[in-house]
């Protein structure tokens, strides 16, 4: 699981994803994207602890996806004072695209596998990262 990881982060994917995607994500970015559309709208202390980050990195992680309409706060309904963090309709559009984008290339990589044979291993590796993040 590490190689993947490892693999779909190298300098040669992400430059392909964000060629194609239109938008050079870092790696940390789509972790909050992806942890966003797993576990739904949260309070950025909630983000902070569930991803072991400090409240100051998550903030200013947000702000940038938040400057590019990937992430939206709103009040939080239990308490107007704070602010919950969801993501956007725009947001999942680039997920989808990037996972799409690295599908390709790892199927290109791998050769044999048919396109649905890879949907189905996405889906699978999906539920697996959900079920690490708490949401499965």
């Amino acid at each position: 699981m590490s190689a993947l990881v490892r693999w779909s982060e190298s300098r040669h994917v992400r430059a392909e994803v964000a060629r194609v995607v239109g938008r050079d994500l870092p790696a940390s970015a789509l972790r909050l994207l992806e942890h966003f559309e797993a576990a739904g709208a949260m309070r950025v202390s909630a983000v902070a602890e569930c991803l072991h980050i400090d409240v100051s990195t998550a903030s200013l992680q947000l702000r940038g996806l938040r400057s590019d309409g990937l992430v939206s706060r709103t009040a939080d309904p239990a308490d107007g004072r704070s602010g919950v963090v969801a993501i956007t309709a725009e947001g999942r559009s680039v997920l989808a695209r990037v996972r799409a984008v690295r599908c390709e290339l790892l199927a290109q990589a791998l050769g044999s596998a048919s396109p649905g044979e890879w949907g189905r291993a996405a889906e699978v590796l999906l539920r697996v990262q959900q079920h690490m993040l708490g949401a499965g």
